[in-house]
């Protein structure tokens, strides 16, 4: 590489980048490995030892110049160019992209309308490098050239065999390029002579790969004469392609433009923009998927039927602690009454002995009576003594049946008040819980407010904040029942599947599985179920955190291995029955949506830490995390609120993608995944001068970036 080919590299040298030693993959001329650029991941190819000459290095420096003039959101980004010390061989840095066509082909089969997406993204690349003047060629366009985003956007890549379309006629190239199982007739002849209708020729065997998830490796170019040996005839490239067009339906409706695309003569073959427009009319009579704006309204209308769900809540409240007041009266005077008739029951038992008294004198004065009067008296008592037994099985029949319906009646009674009772203790102990909670976040708040001398003095201190609350959840809220009755009540919780807006608690692994084996929860542990020496103690979650005064987790945390996830009910009951232990704390996340064709649910465990400043001071950074639900707006108020910035205040926020490239962030309803924002980028807010201009210039890339975003 000549130095003025290196003076004009200068504008893009990177001063320092981190190699992880993770290799990305292998090319002619280099290999692609995983780096760091400020804290950026970032793929990086570096050219092999054995085959650098002046002449492979100025094709290296013409890759990386024509490659950093390009951009477009289906071309991957260029990032710099880097020197690694003690060597002459330059690094090309460019975005990481996660995943290849190829990879993705291999791996599941799309949906035949994200295929077309996907061939619509890599016309648009195409469009915009024809539509260079002069056109710029791709040469080398595969499904292993076109990487995908984690929504499955397409971008091309490697354009080191790229060129532009004059070079071809002051230098007429005497070599094939790319992959020559996508090459066109013209470009596989001893002396080629070709231009931008080589990539609509490739363009149509992606078409193929894409519809079919093969590589359309084609057939002999040439086969014999029927009945002549000695005579060969050509084969024209579409029936080369014919074993992999049969896999495809007739009704396709991409199937005539490969077809256009496959012809022979360069001239018969449409221009890229046409198919461009071709692919986008076939993908528009598909119904759009759901966009972002669409997601946040039913959000919204989520969270305000939520709002009436919690108003509906307090009435019920209200109107159950009447209801108590009432039972409790209720309770009163059926007391009340038992006791009235209890005395009565005193009173007949009284009036009962008094007759029995009575009736044994009249017996005796009738057995003193004369001999005349006695079979009158003998039948008089006959009668008297049916009576009385007739009359004594009523009475004892009437005290049995007041007494078993009074016992039913109270046994009843009894059974409801100590079911509502429960229910009403219950709720309670979810209040203290949710109570807590909000103590802990807003002690969190507080606690970053201060100032690192603060803090450092506040940890100094006595007694910390930390210590206070830990001291207090370790206290259980309930009395712990038995292991039986604990197993009863946590099981068909954790059955509970994952619902978005829903609440899941973390708590570390090793102390659910001892809980587990305590309570017999698994059959292997039934023998020894109930020990005391098995009990579990406080809950502990204190291992999870990177440190007793900070609220992150450590990295790379595994469900089932580190944490278990438990549903917000079942995470109350165990803390209700066990507490917590000393600088432990509870660990609260919400249920949200991840993909964006393929929508899945999952617990969002980790925040998206991001790093914000105010121009021009970019070295006073602050750290702000976010969830995947929030919107950019959702960040313009959080920076506001982190360096004091009044709301009146007018301000607009830049996105740096590059050591020194900053992108203006426009759309405030977008979601920071959706705005292309990741972990550990850097957020800058300006604030319009008095004079009503603004100290940073816009690019027109970055303005169309960020529009087409």
């Amino acid at each position: 590489m000549d130095a003025h080919q290196r003076g004009q590299l200068q504008p893009l040298l990177l001063p320092d980048l981190k190699e992880t030693g993770k290799e990305l993959g292998r090319g002619a001329y280099g290999v692609v490995t995983e780096v760091i650029v400020s804290g950026t991941t970032c793929a990086a190819k570096k050219l092999h030892d054995a085959i650098v000459q002046s002449f492979t290095l100025r094709r290296f420096g013409d890759e990386v110049l024509l490659h950093s003039q390009q951009r477009h959101p289906n071309i991957v980004q260029l990032i710099g160019v880097y020197y690694p010390p003690r060597s002459q061989l330059p690094m090309l840095v460019m975005e990481y992209l996660p995943l290849s066509l190829t990879q993705c082909l291999e791996r599941e089969e799309l949906p035949l309308q994200m295929k077309y997406s996907i061939l619509l993204d890599v016309a648009k690349g195409l469009c915009y490098l024809h539509g260079k003047r002069p056109p710029i060629v791709h040469r080398d366009l595969t499904a292993n050239n076109v990487l995908l985003t984690s929504s499955y956007s397409a971008k091309i890549s490697d354009l080191g065999v790229s060129r532009l379309a004059d070079t071809f006629k002051k230098h007429h190239l005497t070599t094939a390029p790319g992959n020559a199982m996508v090459m066109p007739p013209e470009a596989l002849k001893d002396i080629p002579v070709y231009d931008h209708k080589l990539d609509v020729f490739s363009y149509g065997c992606l078409i193929l790969h894409v519809l079919t998830g093969q590589f359309p490796e084609p057939t002999d170019q040439f086969v014999p004469e029927p009945g002549r040996k000695d005579l060969f005839k050509r084969v024209s490239e579409w029936d080369r392609r014919s074993n992999y067009i049969k896999s495809i339906p007739k009704e396709n409706e991409l199937l005539p433009l490969a077809k256009d695309c496959l012809t022979d003569a360069p001239t018969s073959r449409p221009e890229m923009i046409d198919s461009y427009v071709f692919v986008e009319k076939v993908l528009s009579k598909y119904p759009k998927i759901k966009s972002m704006t669409e997601l946040m309204k039913e959000n919204e209308a989520a969270e305000k039927h939520i709002c009436e769900l919690d108003a509906e809540l307090k009435v019920l409240k209200a109107k159950n602690n009447e209801l108590e007041k009432q039972l409790t009266a209720d309770n009163e005077r059926l007391m009340g009454n038992y006791d009235q008739l209890r005395e009565s029951l005193r009173n007949i038992l009284s009036q009962v002995t008094g007759l029995q008294n009575a009736l044994s004198l009249k017996e005796k004065e009738f057995n003193d009576c004369t001999e005349v009067l006695k079979e009158m008296i003998r039948s008089r008592d006959e009668q008297l003594v049916k009576l009385q037994q007739n009359n004594m099985d009523q009475l004892k029949k009437k005290e049995s049946d007041l007494k078993e319906n009074h016992l039913i009646e109270l046994a009843t009674m009894k059974e409801e008040y100590e079911a509502k009772l429960l229910t009403a203790a219950k709720k309670h102990e979810q209040q203290l819980s949710k109570t807590c909670e909000e103590c802990e976040i807003r002690v969190a708040e507080v606690m970053k407010v201060f100032t690192v001398e603060s803090r450092q003095a506040l940890l100094n201190a006595t007694v910390s904040t930390n210590e206070i609350l830990s001291s207090l959840q370790s206290l259980p809220l309930a009395s712990i029942p038995s292991y039986q009755t604990q197993k009863e009540l946590i099981q068909p919780v954790l059955s509970q599947r994952l619902k978005k807006g829903d609440k899941w608690c973390l708590v570390d692994k090793d102390w659910f599985k001892r809980w587990k084996k305590y309570t017999g929860f698994d059959s292997m542990d039934q023998e020894t179920a109930g020990l005391p020496s098995g009990h579990p103690g406080p809950i502990d979650t204190a291992i999870l955190f990177k440190s007793n005064v900070s609220e992150a987790l450590n990295d790379h945390l595994m469900e089932e291995l580190d944490y278990a996830l438990l549903p917000e009910p079942a995470w109350n009951l165990l803390l209700s029955w066990y507490g917590l232990s000393v600088g432990s704390r509870p660990i609260i996340r919400n249920v949200v949506e991840y993909g964006t064709y393929f929508k899945h649910l999952g617990v969002e465990v980790y925040f998206i830490d991001l790093k914000l400043c105010v121009h021009p001071h970019t070295t006073d950074i602050k750290t702000g995390s976010f969830s995947r639900a929030d919107t950019i707006s959702r960040l313009f108020s959080v920076i506001k609120e982190q360096f004091n910035i009044p709301d009146t205040t007018e301000c607009r926020l830049w996105q740096r993608y590059m050591a020194n490239s900053y992108e203006l962030l426009t759309n405030l309803r977008q979601t920071i995944p959706d705005a292309g924002i990741y972990g550990g980028q850097m957020i800058l807010l300006e604030i319009k001068n008095p004079d009503g201009t603004w100290s940073r210039t816009v690019q027109h890339s970055a303005i169309q970036t960020s529009s087409s975003s």
